[in-house]
């Protein structure tokens, strides 16, 4: 093997370095998985007796072109490789990181296919969701599903799923995750209120995607009281009082009523403690590191990192369970007028992401409302280093009544909801509270940061009002004001859309931090942007999955065609968007049982099983196959 007979004169060796984002060894320029070039990796060419005849450095498409004096053969090497990325498989337009060019015909073509082998994922890879449901997870709709797994290919609308992971087994639950070698599904209970946690807000599920389709539970584990192996103290997710027993104790009302989640989804709750609480205690977002076989976890009540050993499957966790205060991690950020409470988690390409807002709940002041991502070294998590600040008193679409879209500070109790001149909490239609929920990255390294409305976790359309004894109910209509935020990479760091690195292309006003937002789309009542708080992104595909409530594309039809496709209204599901123009591409909705027949603004939800435009979506998990890369 090796070097021949030269053949004819060779004057240049070309080709290009690129991403292959499925290892099939071929360049997809335009398909469900689009390949990318690599910038920056080093190409040689060596003669027979093992001497430079010339190098190049590949350019911003992966392109390259070595100037070559003779006739050859030459050894073709290519180094300086991304870290973490290896050679995909071998195929007709990817040979290997050694190549040989006997002759001219050869010396074009000569191409490499490289991937880090956490971007891999096959074509059309499923899809898995939660849903959440009011009542305690005991009542008439404890067999239906809470965690749904569809077809990627999957659009238009259908009724609630049944069967599956049941509401009975995880109800509320929100951070998702899958580690791919095992196909387990990790999935993390979450505090909701009106909505059930039937094994505590410490519990993690463990689950069998082997059939993605089909998933099995296999259990949960406890994780309140475990004492880190790092050292520090037992991991506390903290409570929420949904009982009798707790509600005389110091601080509560002695109502029992005002704690008791009802097994019935019908019938409304109070559920006093849960109000103040959401985002304050219980899990946050979830990530796993495929290179570590590590899960991560927000502990929102000790407001730390929870690390845990998953390689060994459900039989072994927990497992040198480890905890990481964010207060003792150098360069963490301080906040006027309130805390810093974390929840999105993101670990991309060795690096671990954490985002977090400051809630101005003590000075409720709006100019002290901040949103953070974070990065941290997921091998030694003792610091963290600012990666993007975005300010959330930025201006949103007009307000109208008592429908106000802009961003506030945290609410400790349900008069804090009120707005000037308002004194009745049934008229509320919209009170934005800014949790970062969710962070993804598109191909180009742009970071998108999703927004979950705190209020939508608070607060269920015609269920009760957070008061003692309250025998009202909130407005049939009230929705969630969450966002989606791209900050664009540009080397030194990362600026915000609408900026001059970071263009957006629709013409929506006033609307992000800059005054323009780069994911827009008109949802199917009209309301503008439906965005709840979380989302996946395919590596090599030009596609973001976000949650949303009445995903249909209402810029697509009149106000009249709406109302007679009135079934779009006060249903939840996901949406498409374009990572390249930041448009809307495709949705896919389920109906709720209480769809409405008329026209919304006539019709509300009428019933507090579902939560309309409220939030009744977790997380957003893509089910890819380990990379074939060995």
């Amino acid at each position: 093997t090796g070097f021949a007979a030269p053949l004819l004169q060779i004057s240049s060796i070309t080709g290009t370095v690129f991403r292959d984002f499925n290892s099939d060894g071929q360049i997809t320029a335009n398909g469900g998985v689009t390949d990318t070039g690599v910038a920056a990796v080093t190409v040689t060419a060596f003669d027979a007796a093992g001497a430079v005849a010339g190098s190049a450095v590949t350019d911003a498409n992966g392109n390259y072109m070595i100037s070559t004096a003779g006739s050859g053969p030459y050894r073709v090497v290519f180094t300086d490789l991304p870290a973490g990325y290896e050679p995909t498989a071998h195929g007709v337009d990817n040979g290997t990181s050694v190549q040989f060019v006997h002759s001219a015909a050869e010396a074009t073509g000569v191409n490499l296919g490289i991937l880090d082998p956490c971007d891999y994922c096959q074509e059309n890879p499923p899809i898995q969701y939660l849903r959440q449901e009011g009542g305690d997870a005991s009542g008439s709709n404890s067999n239906v599903t809470a965690l749904v797994a569809i077809p990627s290919t999957s659009s238009g609308m259908i009724p609630i799923p049944t069967g599956g992971i049941t509401f009975g087994e995880i109800g509320a639950s929100w951070g998702l995750a899958y580690q791919r070698e095992s196909k387990l599904t990790f999935a993390a209970s979450v505090l909701k209120r009106h909505v059930g946690a039937p094994n505590g807000l410490d519990a993690l599920y463990v689950i069998d995607s082997s059939s993605p389709l089909s998933p099995a539970i296999l259990g949960h584990v406890s994780l309140n009281g475990i004492a880190p192996t790092n050292g520090g103290a037992a991991i506390d997710l903290g409570t929420v009082c949904r009982d009798a027993s707790c509600a005389s104790d110091p601080g509560n009302t002695g109502i029992a009523a005002d704690y008791i989640l009802k097994p019935d989804p019908t019938q409304p709750s109070v559920d006093l403690d849960a109000f103040s609480k959401i985002g304050r205690v219980g899990i946050g977002d979830i990530d796993i590191n495929a290179e570590t076989n590590r899960l991560w976890l927000v502990n929102l009540n000790q407001r730390a990192l929870i690390s845990m050993d998953v390689s060994s499957g459900f039989a072994s966790m927990p497992a040198d369970v480890q905890q990481y205060p964010l207060a003792s991690m150098a360069g963490m950020p301080t906040c006027n007028g309130g805390e810093l409470r974390p929840w999105a988690l993101k670990i991309y390409h060795g690096r671990g992401y954490v985002g977090a807002v400051c809630d101005a709940s003590t000075s409720r002041n709006k100019s002290d409302l901040q949103g953070f991502v974070l990065s941290f070294d997921p091998a030694n998590p003792t610091s963290v280093t600012p990666e993007l600040t975005i300010p959330l008193n930025y201006n949103r679409p007009a307000s109208s009544g008592n429908m106000d879209q802009t961003f506030h500070p945290w609410a400790n109790t349900g008069n804090d909801l009120l707005q000037a001149g308002s004194t009745d909490l049934t008229d509320i239609l919209a009170y934005g509270q800014a949790i970062l929920g969710d962070i993804e990255f598109d191909d180009d390294g742009n970071i998108i940061v999703a927004i979950i409305d705190r209020t939508s976790m608070q607060v269920q359309p015609n269920n009760s009002t957070p008061v003692s004894g309250s025998n009202s109910l909130w407005h049939g209509i009230f929705r969630s004001e969450g966002a989606l935020i791209k900050a664009c990479s540009v080397g030194s760091g990362f600026v915000l859309e609408n900026s001059t690195n970071c263009p957006v292309s629709n013409s929506i006003t006033p609307e992000g931090p800059n005054g323009q937002p780069f994911y827009w789309y008109v949802s199917g009542d009209f309301g503008g942007f439906g965005a709840l708080g979380a989302m996946a992104k395919q590596p090599g595909q030009s596609e973001l999955i976000f949650t949303a409530w009445d995903p249909y594309d209402g810029s697509t039809q009149s106000l009249d065609q709406a109302d007679r496709d009135h079934d779009s209204f006060y249903t939840q599901g996901l949406v498409w968007g374009d990572t390249v123009t930041g448009s809307h591409t495709g949705q896919f909705h389920r109906m709720n049982a209480t769809n409405v027949l008329g026209p919304p603004e006539n019709a509300p939800q009428t019933s507090n099983q579902y939560f309309g435009k409220s939030n009744g979506m977790g997380d957003v998990e893509l089910l890819c196959d380990p990379s074939p890369i060995e």
